[in-house]
């Protein structure tokens, strides 16, 4: 009986851990236009109440449904969004950490001779 105690207390006290690492986070994007009204995404990620600025894109970005996300995109993600436009695209995806979020860049053109979306690690974002 005291064996089975201890063994509930632990759970409960995982099962607390993992509530309180649970991040709050997405993707949001502007739509803009550049001078010649060609199309700009500004790529944003809310985390909590804090809104962090990306980069700014050419293209309309997208955000991708969890079952469509990229090729390379680890299934641990939480949010990706990506924009195509002349022949290039620009992809970013994050992945949860402790109370924060680890964000990657890929990209891909249509001239590319290797495949995929050559990953990187962009930075980690923090409440």
């Amino acid at each position: 009986m005291k064996n089975l105690f201890k063994l509930l207390v632990m759970v409960l006290l995982c099962q607390v851990s993992f509530a309180q690492t649970t991040v709050n986070a997405k993707f949001i994007i502007v739509e803009t236009t550049d001078e010649e009204e060609n199309p700009i995404s500004e790529i944003f990620v809310q985390l909590n109440d804090k809104r962090i600025k990306i980069e700014s894109l050419h293209g309309n970005a997208m955000i991708a449904e969890k079952g469509d996300f990229y090729e390379g995109v680890p299934s641990t993600a939480i949010s990706a969004c990506g924009a195509w436009w002349a022949g290039a695209g620009d992809y970013f995806y994050m992945v949860p950490f402790a109370n924060g979020v680890k964000l990657f860049k890929g990209w891909q053109e249509e001239g590319q001779e290797d495949t995929g979306y050559h990953w990187k690690f962009l930075q980690e974002i923090k409440p």
